[in-house]
Formats: C-alpha cells, structure tokens, sequence
C-alpha cells in the first residue's frame, strides 16, 4: 500500500518508507497528556522492532499523513494500469474481514501467502483499522480473472471465520457476503434472522434479500458467483 502510494501521481513529495506502517491519533485536553501517550506509544514499538517514528503536530503536516492513508483504494486502482495485462480493465475486489487482534498477524500473513501463491503476488495492497482487528485486502485482476479472485477471497473470508473473526468487519453484508453467514452465525441465527425479517416485511419490499435469502425464487447467489452482478466493492 505504501509503494502504491509513493508511486501515485498527484501526491504531494512526502516519501514514506515503504514498510509495514501505523498511523496514531493522539488526542486529550492538555499537550502534556498528549506527549505521555505518543511517548508510550514509542516505548512500545522500540520494543518491537521500529524501524521509523515520525510524528507531526500541525495541520499540514497532519494531513500529508491522512491523506496518504485515504488515497489507499485510489493508489491501488491507479497501480492496476502498471501491473495488469489489460489496462483497460482495472478491477479492484476490496475485502472487509476482522479478526480478534490476537490473530490479525496470522490472518494477514497466511493471506499474503494464498494471494501470492494464486498469481496475484504484486497486484494486492493491505490497508485496515488495526485497533479493532479489521484488514481490507484490496486485489487487482482483470474482468476474466475474477472468478480466481473470487475463490481466493472465498478462502480469506473462510480463514478469518475460523480464527473467530468475521466476514465484515464494517461494510456490511449486503448480498455478495451473505452466503458465509450460515459458516459465520450457523443456520439456526439466520433462520431466526429471516423470519423476524418476513414478520415485520411480509411483503418483502424493503431492501429484500440483502445479508440473507428471503425470496425462494432468488438467483442472486448464482449470479454473483457468475459475474453477472457485482457487490464486493467498498461499500457493499
């Protein structure tokens, strides 16, 4: 993500290291309480390997920062057109899964391994809100890679369940998640979920068959897996 970054036209001249990197926001009522925290955040990453601290205080120069960490999706669509055979046809399947942060280091290194070996290797970015275990594994692919992305998500999302984590860590469900629900809540808590939907919607008119299954008729699993429709991107 940081190489993508760096690399982006339009950024401002600020290089990062091209390493594995947090951002803090430290905040509290008095500059003292703020020094004490980004003073033990120090300590604690001296401890742990930190190759670089940096730290800014002003407007401009917090903003370089965020900015960067916005720009991470764009970056990433941007770097397709370099990697990718068709550069017309840059797609990005963004990811959405959380763990417990006991198992975040598992998660995102077994993935990094699996998207890797898949054939993706230098066309993937990493970025997350790593205080609640959620990591958004963004994935470049042309149109007729998809359904070799989709299967290597498939396992991503699958992994994450079985380390006690989640398939969406804040995008929600929307129709393309829905189908590991029934892995992630077991059927009997979707079940639950789609009568309570039916006796408060019995005519099935608000959002109908978004997060699970409610029409018996509904086709939107077959399609998704076809690539007749997508809902994986940011928001879905």
């Amino acid at each position: 993500m940081v190489s993508f970054v760096n690399s982006s036209q339009g950024q401002n001249d600020h290089k990062f290291l091209e390493k594995p990197t947090l951002l803090f926001k430290f905040g509290g009522p008095t500059k003292k309480d703020v020094d004490t925290q980004v003073e033990v955040a120090r300590k604690i990453a001296s401890k742990n390997s930190l190759i670089n601290l940096e730290t800014s205080s002003n407007r401009e120069d917090n903003d370089t920062l965020w900015t960067a960490r916005r720009a991470g999706l764009w970056s990433t669509y941007e770097y397709g057109s370099k990697v990718l055979e068709n550069k017309d046809d840059v797609q990005v399947w963004t990811t959405d899964i959380a763990v417990p942060i006991s198992k975040l280091a598992q998660v995102i290194s077994e993935t990094n391994d699996d998207i890797r070996a898949s054939g993706f290797g230098d066309k993937f970015s990493i970025m997350g809100h790593i205080g609640d275990g959620n990591c958004h594994f963004l994935i470049l692919y042309n149109s007729p890679d998809y359904k070799k992305v989709q299967k290597v998500v498939d396992r991503m999302v699958y992994r994450a369940i079985d380390l006690e984590g989640t398939c969406t860590g804040e995008h929600g469900v929307g129709i393309g998640k829905r189908k590991y629900l029934n892995k992630e809540l077991g059927k009997e808590t979707v079940d639950l979920m789609r009568h309570l939907k039916l006796s408060m919607d019995p005519r099935r008119i608000l959002n109908p068959d978004k997060i699970f299954r409610v029409d018996p008729s509904d086709t939107l699993d077959a399609q998704f897996d076809a690539a007749h429709i997508h809902d994986h991107g940011c928001c879905s």
